[in-house]
């Protein structure tokens, strides 16, 4: 026997805008500095001006993005918690805009960890 609240909302469809938000900045974005990256590597390259740090630097790096990732991980999870439906009746519009309020600035705070492969 179906549930009632299957028919009355789609789920696909109020999660649509945040997941796309989220492959535009976790995606898109860091593939374009990416190919930008590419370009001026080919193009107006240089060697390793650091030295003997470089392996230092790089290691820092990788520890930097672990734990901005965990913090990313752990800040989503709290947010999360938050009740995002206020009524029954606008519940689709509620849903909606709560998951993008929740999962904007996690989107970008993951997506900025791209940044360090540039630096």
């Amino acid at each position: 026997m179906k549930n009632e609240n299957e028919d009355k909302y789609d789920l696909s469809r109020m999660i649509i805008q945040p997941l796309y938000f989220g492959l535009v900045v976790n995606i898109l974005v860091p593939a374009g500095v990416l190919l930008a990256c590419h370009y001026i590597h080919n193009n107006y390259g240089r060697g390793n001006m650091i030295g003997d740090q470089a392996n230092n630097l790089f290691y820092l790096f990788v520890v930097l993005a672990l734990l901005q990732a965990g913090l990313a991980v752990w800040w989503r999870s709290q947010r999360l918690q938050r009740p995002m439906i206020k009524s029954e009746t606008t519940m689709e519009s509620d849903l909606t805009a709560g998951l993008l309020h929740v999962c904007r600035p996690v989107f970008v705070l993951i997506a900025a960890i791209s940044g360090y492969g540039f630096v």
